[in-house]
């Protein structure tokens, strides 16, 4: 467990506030509605409070190693720049990926997060992270904090993004910002608090982009995809997939049969290896220790050109409708089992509520298409619900766009009869 210093904590406190009074002063600036000073306050209580379970209830996981080796980072640039700077960029020489090996044995304070593995996606956003701590003097909760706010803003900016394409008000904005899960799993010092606004920030700037866009807008969108793809590549590939289709005329059948001739083939190639990849974490072999205490659920997981079909068809089920409160074994579970109900509860009042004025939409559709393909791969793979709640939510963002899409035929005919 991580000992956190008080004098840390509070020099932390003190420097998120000045970060969130300077936040404040630049949306003053660009006239932002209040509600976003209201929605970054949560943002940040959820990180903190997404901090508080890590390292009181826990005491371990991603966000207590990634805060860890941030500080060792910074910690050998400022005493051994030497070997910070090997550590910093180990991809880039041979020497500094001998001199971070050197380091790494030798310091048993540097956590070998995915350090020794061939894809270091972890501690690359180690990296990505350490000038938040630097910017909050080392403390936790600040970092936790700051990474809220950080998150709160690029969600914002998302939101912008989209607003203008579909009816993000009201009902619509509520559930696009203050999904739960959304806004717990994606506040802390985690990855998703970054993939889950970027991509669809990104997918937002591609499916409103027009031919004349500003040099320092393309700047935005050009950081806001390298910060995605070194976060999470795949996300990138969905964001500019989810933006470059919705420019598609998808009245067009020809198109829906390439689009779904080339899903089918994505899952026939990956069927076979996702199988694999949840039959070991689902061996009592090779991983009885997580077997012992987390919540699983099993798919008839089949590769091949009809078994992929099948696999995928479950794991949208249980994507969309998991985990089950009957199932529930952990808090985390059983919270996400009532925000699933509560969903699908809203989901169905706003149909009915709606439901002469909902109408086909392709662009909707090509969405809702996307987000299933996203939900159901993401079953197939991940065969813990406390993974899945998380991953998810990548498709339930173009879900839920795609569901405020289909009530925008009946703004547009109530706008020509004006």
């Amino acid at each position: 467990m991580i000992s956190l210093n008080p004098e840390q904590e509070l020099l932390g406190f003190l420097l998120l506030g000045a970060w969130a009074g300077y936040v404040a002063y630049r949306l003053e600036y660009r006239r932002a509605p209040f509600w976003v000073y209201g929605y970054l306050v949560v943002k940040v209580l959820a990180a903190w409070a997404f901090g508080w379970v890590y390292a009181s209830y826990y005491c371990h996981g991603d966000t207590l190693k990634m805060y860890s080796t941030a500080g060792r980072l910074w910690h050998y640039l400022v005493q051994e720049p030497g070997a910070g700077v090997a550590l910093l960029f180990r991809e880039f020489s041979q020497r500094f990926e001998e001199v971070g090996w050197a380091v790494y044995y030798r310091d048993v304070r540097l956590y070998d997060y995915d350090y020794d593995y061939s894809a270091p996606v972890n501690y690359r956003f180690a990296r990505l992270v350490m000038p938040l701590y630097v910017a909050v003097g080392g403390g936790y909760y600040g970092m936790q904090g700051l990474m809220g706010l950080l998150s709160g803003l690029l969600w914002y900016g998302a939101y912008k993004r989209w607003r203008g394409m579909v009816p993000l008000r009201g009902f619509g904005g509520v559930g696009f910002l203050l999904l739960p899960s959304v806004v717990f799993w994606g506040s802390g010092v985690l990855r998703d608090s970054l993939g889950l606004p970027l991509v669809l920030y990104v997918a937002g700037w591609l499916a409103s982009a027009s031919r004349r866009v500003s040099p320092g807008d393309a700047v935005g969108f050009l950081v806001a995809a390298i910060v995605l793809g070194l976060v999470r590549w795949e996300g990138l590939v969905l964001g500019v997939v989810a933006g470059i289709g919705y420019h598609f005329p998808w009245r067009r059948w020809w198109l829906w049969m390439v689009a779904g001739a080339v899903a089918w083939l994505i899952l026939w190639v990956s069927a076979e290896k996702i199988c694999a990849y949840r039959a070991y974490w689902l061996s009592p072999k090779e991983r009885p220790d997580l077997l012992e205490g987390a919540h699983v659920f099993r798919i008839d997981c089949r590769p091949g050109m009809v078994g992929a079909i099948w696999s995928w068809m479950q794991g949208v089920w249980y994507g969309l409708t998991g985990p089950y409160l009957w199932q529930v074994q952990k808090g985390v579970a059983f919270l996400s089992a009532l925000e699933t109900l509560v969903v699908w509860v809203m989901v169905g009042w706003f149909v009915w509520r709606r439901r002469k004025r909902l109408c086909w939409r392709p662009k909707a559709a090509f969405l809702m298409g996307a987000g299933l393909l996203v939900v159901g791969m993401v079953a197939m793979a991940m065969p813990f619900w406390g993974t899945v709640v998380r991953q998810r939510l990548y498709g339930w963002g173009l879900l839920w766009l795609s569901l405020m899409g289909l009530q925008e035929c009946a703004e547009e005919r109530a706008g020509s009869l004006r």
